[in-house]
């Protein structure tokens, strides 16, 4: 899991509260100021998750499973470069909760356990916008202006996320305790609520961009959740063929494991 920071001056690894006590002038490693405030880094460590206890939707569609597999077994530090999304995102989350639509949920963790191999896997979803009385569920991403004008249909991971969280809703329950119109949702208790409309809106600083992702069969989102989680629990998955952590951007400059992923990769 992440255990602190790798430094954007020096590249020193350093836990998240020596990085806070540098930016607030204690300290006397370095003397370039990084260019973050302490606000941002703070927020920005925040938004990183630390939990290896649950296997959450992201997770699963996530593009490189070897990375994933990796950062939940071994401990590492990030640039905040590489977290400043997950960062940016949060701040357009907090930002639509200020604003709440009426007799909606917003930002509800919902879970389930599921077996393979005689090993329960909790799989978690957090849902940025539920409507049980109009059955939908509503996802907010944030993206670059460059990007979101590139953008022609919702992004493939993301349409799968989305039907996963129907499928948490309907076989799952919320974390905490959910009353709606008398109904309560608890614990451990199926919720069985059922989500027939899907919208994902990709925000960025000029615009917006809605798409209406397609609705799947339960019963093949279900076989995926099983296919991916299975793929996380056993060995290491293999590098993904349009990946070369020597060589691919996205490895190079992204990937907080990629030391990790060499050497598995190449046997030491």
């Amino acid at each position: 899991m992440r255990v602190g920071i790798k430094c954007a001056v020096d590249g020193a690894l350093v836990s998240d509260e020596e990085c806070l006590r540098c930016r607030m002038n204690d300290c006397d490693r370095v003397d370039t100021d990084c260019g973050y405030a302490y606000e941002v880094l703070k927020g920005i460590m925040d938004s990183s998750g630390r939990s290896t206890a649950h296997t959450s939707a992201t997770m699963l569609t996530n593009s490189c499973h070897r990375r994933v597999w990796l950062e939940q077994r071994e401990d590492y530090y990030v640039d905040p470069k590489v977290m400043y999304p997950a960062y940016r995102g949060t701040m357009g989350h907090i930002m639509t909760e200020m604003y709440p639509q009426p007799g909606c949920f917003y930002e509800q963790r919902f879970e389930t356990i599921i077996t393979i191999d005689k090993k329960k896997i909790r799989i978690t979803g957090a849902l940025d916008k539920l409507n049980i009385d109009e059955h939908y569920i509503h996802d907010f991403k944030t993206k670059a202006d460059a990007k979101l004008s590139r953008l022609k249909v919702a992004e493939e991971s993301h349409t799968m996320q989305l039907n996963i969280y129907r499928w948490l809703v309907f076989n799952g329950w919320p974390q905490k305790r959910m009353i709606h119109k008398g109904l309560t949702y608890r614990k451990n208790v199926p919720s069985k609520i059922r989500v027939d409309s899907l919208k994902l809106f990709y925000q960025s600083m000029n615009g917006v961009k809605m798409f209406v992702p397609p609705i799947m069969d339960l019963q093949d989102v279900e076989e995926y959740v099983y296919d991916q989680a299975r793929d996380l629990i056993g060995d290491i998955p293999p590098i993904p063929k349009d990946l070369d952590p020597f060589k691919s951007k996205l490895c190079l400059d992204w990937c907080a494991v990629r030391d990790y992923c060499i050497q598995y990769h190449l046997g030491f």
